[in-house]
């Protein structure tokens, strides 16, 4: 069989979190077994996916088992390398990590892997509508113009898959109730991402006179689909590293 390199733990655009602590990775991993979720494993350093399943954990030894994989011939490799890497859908959330093998077991209901807890899980939220938040000094700008020809200009506060937060100056007209917005963001590489957006909801900071403007995106193409993906991800790295 074709060796190669060991997957890497998957960063979906959303909210991603590594729990590292045992009480969290226990409680995680309980509700998956309880859960009845089918594990997606790897066996590391090979091709091939194969289907298995928590049997039970022990949290004091900081262990868990988990069933014979399926296919069978999965099971053939486990001898051959250290690591499996899991991956689950849990409520719409993908969790993933690479565990150590410790041993095999064998019981009456047949053969078992008992494996050790990972250094840390990645938890990434795969919902639609996961939000970005975005430093003051890294807010994209968004430039509006609605059908009765108001235009507005401002910046991004918050941004997701469906749609975002502007932040807008007092004297804008841009009000929910009204048709579809054009507009575009642009962003800090240079890149612009013309839109249609339709706006949700509209509130004005009564000391400042701001105004913070919630808006949808329209129909976006495959194309604008992309884009957006891409800069949520840019986003995301430049918050972990300020952190």
């Amino acid at each position: 069989m074709t060796k190669e390199p060991p997957p890497p733990v998957q960063s979906v655009a959303g909210l991603n979190r590594s729990i590292r602590d045992a009480a969290g990775q226990t409680a995680l991993l309980r509700e998956i077994a309880n859960a009845r979720r089918f594990l997606e494993v790897t066996v590391v350093g090979f091709r091939g996916t194969y289907t298995s399943a928590v049997l039970s954990l022990d949290s004091k030894k900081k262990t868990f088992n988990i069933d014979a994989l399926s296919p069978v011939a999965g099971n053939r490799l486990i001898g051959r390398s250290s690591t499996v890497y899991i991956r689950c859908n849990l409520n719409g959330i993908e969790v993933s990590f690479p565990s150590p093998i410790l041993r095999v077991g064998e019981d009456e209901n047949g053969t078992f892997y008992v494996l050790r807890y990972p250094k840390e899980i990645n938890h990434a939220q795969k919902r639609e509508h996961y939000r970005v938040y975005i430093g003051m000094l890294q807010r994209p700008a968004i430039y509006l113009l609605s059908a009765d020809g108001s235009e507005a200009s401002g910046e991004i506060a918050n941004i997701s898959p469906g749609g975002l937060l502007a932040v807008l100056p007092k004297e804008s007209h841009i009000k929910p109730g009204g048709a579809n917005v054009q507009g575009y963001i642009l962003f800090s590489d240079g890149s612009e991402l013309p839109l249609t957006l339709k706006v949700t909801h509209h509130h004005t900071n009564p000391k400042t006179g701001r105004v913070k403007v919630g808006l949808h995106f329209i129909h976006l193409s495959q194309q604008q689909g992309d884009t957006l993906s891409r800069q949520l991800a840019l986003i995301q790295r430049k918050n972990m590293h300020a952190q």
